[in-house]
């Protein structure tokens, strides 16, 4: 005919099996941060530079480029790059970042085409004589923006300037115009969350 009850909770959670109780007298409900790990979307990354000093494209070769297209953050500082399948090889690059010699880098880029075709990237080193540089990725597009985060490697000794490119990969790149916004280089083996530049 009757119970009694008591430790009403409402939390969210990433499992089926809610938390332990939160004592929310005297607190008024606050969690301590011994709770933390339940709280969703916390970003937790090294700390990074982007080595990209602007948000700035140049074309390479035949390509042409065009700046002030809708970028994935809502400004208008995208850039975008045409004419790539008459180019061989590079096609349109960031600005130069200047790196060390024998240390790891991590390129990503954001970048928006014509879904179902496809655009390749790559970064490598631009000064020095031992030639340094990732393999080249190539990504299907899907008419969205995406990112492209695993351009690593490891500079040369005499290796002082690299750049990300957009390349054009033989008959595997299909995609004659793409937009790029947002390159990133940075010290280490993990792409970290965007990092503005000026």
């Amino acid at each position: 005919r009757g119970f009694k009850v008591s430790g009403f909770q409402l939390e969210q959670v990433t499992s089926n099996a809610p938390t332990e109780l939160i004592d929310a007298t005297g607190s008024g409900g606050a969690v301590s941060a011994t709770h933390g790990p339940r709280v969703p979307m916390i970003l937790a990354e090294p700390s990074a530079t982007n080595l990209v000093p602007s948000k700035v494209f140049t074309a390479e070769g035949t390509t042409t480029i065009a700046s002030g297209f809708l970028a994935p953050d809502g400004s208008m500082d995208a850039y975008e790059v045409s004419n790539i399948l008459n180019q061989t090889g590079e096609t349109a690059a960031c600005e130069i970042a200047t790196v060390s010699g024998s240390t790891e880098y991590t390129g990503s880029i954001y970048f928006k085409g014509t879904a179902g075709e496809v655009a390749s990237f790559f970064t490598k080193r631009t000064t020095g004589a031992t030639y340094a540089g990732s393999s080249i990725i190539s990504v299907e597009l899907t008419g969205s923006w995406q990112r492209i985060t695993g351009l690593t490697f490891t500079t040369a000794a005499d290796n002082t300037q690299a750049k990300i490119f957009v390349y054009k990969n033989g008959t595997t790149t299909t995609a004659d115009t793409i937009q790029v916004w947002g390159a990133q280089l940075e010290a280490g083996s993990v792409a970290t969350s965007y990092i503005p530049t000026s």
